[in-house]
């Protein structure tokens, strides 16, 4: 399979060119091997892994202000989309967080091999000491109502955060919105009927 050509039409939609869809081939050849060893995704959602994966990652970037120069994915497991928001952005330097130690190693090796201006931290979130952030993302990882809390520490007025969301997403906002406020965007997954891309700026707590 030729990725560029089987997903042409997804790859002029954000303007990514051959050449990085080939830096992304080379990751995803190495995810996939290591997959056999160690559970990098879900087991059951490695069909379609570019599509469901690759592209799902890469449609965050049209939501990345070009005048982000830091970024930290927070649980990057393996690498979605913290490698791919690199790849697609070396200008911006990425923060990799994952807590378990298989995964924050073979990110670590991602890096190095592939000269990504980022650096794998291997923590729980809630014990890394804190840094303000231009730009957070979080895949996968909690319901906002658990997960902001979390990131709050890490963000200042101008932070931006991406989250990308399924099909909970009116029940994640109403929880969020008990404690919570922000500037909210909600844009519709290329990849799927039932994602969601939350973009939120000017998050404060009510109380």
């Amino acid at each position: 399979m030729n990725p560029y050509e089987t997903y042409k039409t997804f790859w002029e939609a954000l303007t990514v060119s051959r050449e990085t869809v080939k830096e992304l081939s080379f990751f995803v050849d190495k995810l996939q091997k290591k997959q056999i060893e160690i559970n990098l995704i879900s087991r059951n959602s490695s069909d379609d892994f570019w599509l469901r994966h690759v592209i799902d990652s890469a449609q965050l970037t049209k939501f990345v202000s070009r005048e982000t120069t830091s970024g930290s994915d927070f649980g990057s497991g393996g690498g979605l989309p913290g490698v791919v928001l690199s790849i697609l952005n070396p200008q911006i330097e990425f923060k990799l967080i994952e807590s378990r130690a298989k995964k924050a190693e073979f990110l670590n090796e991602v890096v190095q091999e592939m000269s990504l201006n980022a650096k794998v931290f291997h923590d729980r979130i809630e014990n890394l000491t804190h840094w303000k952030e231009d730009l957070i993302t979080a895949r996968a990882l909690a319901p906002l109502e658990k997960l902001i809390p979390l990131l709050f520490p890490f963000v200042k007025n101008t932070t931006t955060l991406i989250l990308p969301k399924g099909k909970n997403v009116q029940n994640e906002i109403i929880a969020f919105e008990k404690k919570w406020s922000a500037e909210i965007e909600s844009h519709k997954s290329l990849t799927s009927e039932e994602g969601t891309i939350l973009v939120m700026r000017d998050l404060k707590i009510k109380f």
